[in-house]
């Protein structure tokens, strides 16, 4: 494993292709903290979310797994404020055995850890980025996303309610209404650029609307009244509205409709974890 601080440039020079000689990735996993205490990580009694344990396992260690079994992510980074303490916890003590793992320090906002992360390391690979709650995530999904992302810039992973509901039945999400239907998103997203700044205007966006992440409308505003109106009367589909956004934000975006029902369940509730859990232990 590589020390919590920076990847530098000789480091990564060695990760150009996967383990199946393809070119690689860069998989990035989100295990920030919030400000305040997370209820959820108070509930199971842990200092961070990302340690919360699901069918036996922490959420963080379930999400690095499967990336691990993804050949053709040949760096996996973990970005937190704590990075010494979490690489250091006994539910992580495997990670300190492969070489493709890294653990470093992010910034106070997620979209200012990506840029940050972007600007200062200096391989090409595309970027995959998911959370340490997306504990539901497998090999089979991200293999998929990251195939379905070599058509753009910036992807977005989401999945219909007629999906999550075939495999799983009613489940409480936040949904984007549109033409062609009602979509959640995945906890997935894809970068695909030369250097940061093809994509800084919208994770600078990004970072201005994290507050806002259950609120659809209050995002949808402030993509300018037009577009918001398209939105909220389902005149856009899914894949047009993400073009449009995109477009706003000078960068070539897509949505990537995901065939997989449990790509939409995070654990962000106790709620989440039960539904989770249990799909696991099925």
């Amino acid at each position: 494993m590589a020390s919590t601080d920076s990847v530098g440039h000789e480091a990564a020079e060695q990760f150009g292709k996967g383990a199946d000689g393809r070119m690689g990735w860069t998989a990035i996993v989100l295990a920030g903290r919030r400000p305040g205490v997370d209820p959820l990580a108070a509930h199971f009694g842990v200092e961070a979310k990302a340690l919360i344990p699901i069918a036996g396992e922490a959420m963080v260690s379930r999400v690095l797994h499967s990336l691990c079994d993804v050949p053709e992510m040949s760096r996996i980074v973990v970005l937190t404020q704590d990075s010494e303490e979490l690489s250091a916890a006994p539910e992580l003590e495997w990670t300190r055995t492969q070489d493709r793992i890294h653990f470093m320090r992010s910034g106070k906002t997620i979209s200012g850890s990506v840029l940050e992360f972007l600007r200062q390391d200096r391989n090409t690979q595309p970027v995959f980025l998911t959370t340490a709650d997306n504990v539901l995530l497998t090999p089979e999904i991200a293999r998929y996303f990251c195939d379905a992302a070599q058509a753009a810039q910036l992807s977005i992973g989401l999945v219909s309610r007629q999906q999550l509901e075939r495999d799983f039945g009613e489940s409480q999400r936040t949904w984007w209404h549109f033409r062609d239907g009602d979509f959640s998103g995945a906890n997935l997203f894809a970068l695909r650029v030369d250097n940061a700044d093809e994509v800084t205007e919208a994770l600078q966006f990004w970072e201005k609307i994290e507050q806002d992440r259950k609120k659809v409308w209050k995002i949808a505003a402030r993509f300018g009244p037009l577009l918001m109106l398209r939105v909220v009367l389902r005149r856009l589909s899914l894949a047009r509205a993400v073009q449009e956004a995109g477009r706003r934000l000078h960068v070539d975006a897509q949505a990537v409709e995901l065939p997989f029902g449990r790509a939409a369940i995070d654990v962000d509730k106790l709620s989440d974890h039960v539904m989770a859990e249990k799909i696991l232990q099925s």
